[in-house]
């Protein structure tokens, strides 16, 4: 079986890893929402993490899959546009996402060094 045969399963198999991802991260918004009336800074913080998370495990991991399902097609092309649509959204999302644990992480700090002054 050639290379060609193979890359459109693995593709199924990442496009199934992405789903998992948003199953689990929409199980954690949720859980967290569910029985929130009013939101502190830490489930807000959690949840935004987790919405930032599922954006950067769904929008990559599928428009990989789709690419390596349409390369079956012989009129399909890989253009340079089509690359840095791809490339600068992952680096956006990530972005998002270290800027979501960058800001959990000083609650956290500031929950511990400064409690007095914590709401």
């Amino acid at each position: 079986m050639s290379d060609e045969r193979q890359l459109p399963g693995s593709a199924v198999g990442w496009l199934a890893c992405g789903g998992l991802s948003l199953l689990a991260n929409a199980w954690g918004i949720l859980s967290i929402g569910a029985k929130q009336k009013k939101w502190k800074p830490l489930e807000f913080l959690l949840c935004t993490l987790s919405a930032t998370h599922m954006l950067n495990v769904a929008v990559p991991i599928a428009t990989y899959s789709v690419v390596q399902l349409r390369r079956q097609h012989p009129d399909f092309e890989w253009n340079e546009g089509l690359c840095k649509v791809f490339v600068s959204t992952f680096y956006t999302l990530t972005l998002a996402t270290c800027f979501s644990v960058t800001s959990l992480s000083y609650h956290r700090m500031w929950m511990v060094c400064w409690p007095v002054n914590y709401r």
